[in-house]
């Protein structure tokens, strides 16, 4: 007869409670602290959206609009800058020679047209799969703008390249006379207009160097006209070549050139609206659409500052939690290197740092540092900041507690840590070219910033598992770009895209739904910044 197991009493006693460590408890109150912090910060953001959508409902209903005013004054120096001229070889390749003009404005040189079209038949283009910027003399296949840009930029340039809306001239051509007004800029325009040679007119780009707002003039140096030495337009005809591509605007600057403060901005003015007599019952039925959307914004924004209380006390008090998407799986088709990447990442807490943590990580990616010292060079970079002037504000790039950092300042900070960097923006129509030169650039492995809404990225990750109804952050009607976070890989096996995000504790590795990155991507007209090590 077998005799009954017997039970050990060390096996059924009860273990004592485990209290807490110290450690554990203070942690336990700052994580609570950070969590109310944030539930009070998630509802001052509500109120000021909702005042900053009834601004603009009520001026959408009154018929209010703000203009950019650019003063009356001469700008640029044509007189000088006219001789740094070159003409193209062809139409085909005259990209090319805008930017030798711009090189040689830049460096006080003569332009050398061959210089670049020898570099262009070596360097490889990022709108045409598989061939070279310029396939040679008598090639009738286009150099693309964004691929002689790279060419610039391989030669010590720092790139700003911006596109603006069909509504957004006063403030393009703002643009441009800043940029002038700064000797050690070159300006860089995509117009369309007459070219010698071929009939009617045609894409093409050029340099701006001189803009006289008393007499009503734009000075060029066109390559593709035989007479594009120091051509006059009216101020007219410039907007409206120039209008036909959006108001596209490249600044160049060489890297090694220190950034300057901008001038005093142009006055802006508020201006009334007023229908045309044969159109008052249009207006009063719009007026009264507008003022119904009106209430109905305000409305949807208490619903939605209610919700976000709801789950900020959710998390505050851990009932709520998120679980981790999972990483990339080997066979995935996959653009861009996550694992290589995914350990250069900071955490920014509660700072406005998430520009220069970005620029952290993605210094982190050429230079392989230990990921235990990437907080040692987050606050180096932060540093940096701290003291260097900005190129769009007055001022320093940044400054504690009075908002965050431009991403035309991350290209100048890449700039100072070796490493070559442009900044693009694209129009909203441009969806696909954007994301298509987004795993252009993860495919050539460089690094990649990009600018978005939050709390369009932070729902589209919470509604994985937390159903398709909840958010936690309140998202604006019309969501404006507000953080910059680093791509570390387009993953189309899995639809996300990885992103490596300093304000969350745990934004390492985030991976977000490709459609949902887009619409968060938009935000800020796809703005991109690109890095990568300097030719040698």
């Amino acid at each position: 007869m077998t005799a009954n197991p017997t039970v050990s009493t060390a096996a059924t006693a009860r273990s004592p409670i485990a209290l807490p460590t110290p450690n554990k408890l203070l942690k336990g109150l700052q994580d609570f602290g950070r969590n109310v912090y944030l539930t009070v910060t998630n509802q001052i953001y509500g109120v000021r959206r909702n005042l900053e959508t009834l601004r603009d409902d009520l001026g959408n209903v009154l018929g209010i609009t703000r203009n950019v005013i650019t003063k009356a004054l001469p700008y640029g120096n044509p007189a000088l800058n006219t001789q740094y001229f070159v003409r193209a070889q062809d139409y085909f390749s005259s990209a090319l020679a805008t930017v030798a003009m711009a090189y040689g404005q830049l460096t006080g040189t003569t332009p050398d047209l061959q210089d670049f079209i020898d570099r262009a038949q070596t360097v490889d283009s990022l709108f045409y799969t598989n061939h070279k910027i310029y396939l040679g003399p008598g090639s009738t296949q286009f150099v693309i703008p964004s691929d002689s840009y790279e060419v610039l930029q391989d030669k010590g340039v720092r790139i700003i390249s911006r596109s603006y809306g069909i509504y957004q001239g006063d403030k393009a051509f703002n643009d441009l006379t800043n940029g002038l007004q700064d000797a050690s800029k070159a300006m860089i325009v995509t117009i369309t207009g007459p070219v010698t040679g071929y009939q009617g007119t045609g894409l093409k780009t050029a340099t701006v160097i001189g803009v006289d707002n008393v007499n009503g003039t734009v000075t060029l140096n066109d390559p593709t006209r035989s007479d594009g030495q120091g051509l006059t337009m009216s101020v007219d005809d410039f907007m409206d070549a120039w209008g036909k591509q959006r108001y596209q605007l490249v600044t160049t600057q060489l890297a090694s050139a220190p950034l300057t403060p901008p001038p005093a901005p142009s006055t802006t003015r508020l201006a009334w609206s007023l229908p045309a007599p044969d159109r008052i019952g249009q207006a009063l039925q719009h007026a009264a659409t507008a003022l119904a959307q009106a209430v109905v914004h305000q409305i949807d924004g208490a619903q939605d500052s209610l919700s976000t209380l709801g789950f900020d006390v959710a998390r505050t008090f851990g009932v709520a939690d998120s679980h981790a998407i999972a990483a990339p799986s080997p066979g995935d088709l996959e653009y861009g290197n996550y694992s290589a990447n995914l350990p250069y990442w900071v955490y920014q807490g509660n700072y406005g740092t998430c520009a220069l943590m970005a620029t952290a990580a993605v210094i982190g990616q050429f230079t392989n540092p230990d990921p235990a010292d990437m907080a040692a060079l987050g606050q180096r970079i932060i540093d940096m900041a701290e003291s260097t002037a900005s190129g769009v504000k007055q001022g320093v790039m940044y400054v504690d507690g009075k908002g965050g950092t431009a991403l035309e300042d991350v290209v100048g900070l890449l700039n100072m840590n070796g490493l070559n960097a442009d900044y693009t923006t694209y129009l909203k129509g441009e969806d696909e070219l954007a994301k298509a030169n987004l795993i252009a650039a993860l495919n050539q492995q460089q690094g990649v910033i990009v600018g978005v809404n939050n709390a369009v990225v932070y729902n589209a990750y919470t509604r994985q598992y937390f159903g398709q109804d909840q958010t936690w952050y309140p998202e604006d009607a019309n969501p404006q770009l507000n953080h910059a976070v680093v791509v570390l890989s387009v993953n189309l096996t899995k639809g996300v895209v990885y992103l490596n995000d300093s304000a969350p504790p745990h934004g390492q590795g985030l991976a977000v739904p490709i459609d949902e990155f887009m619409k968060a991507w938009k935000t800020g007209g796809f703005a991109t910044v690109t890095a990568e090590r300097p030719l040698v």
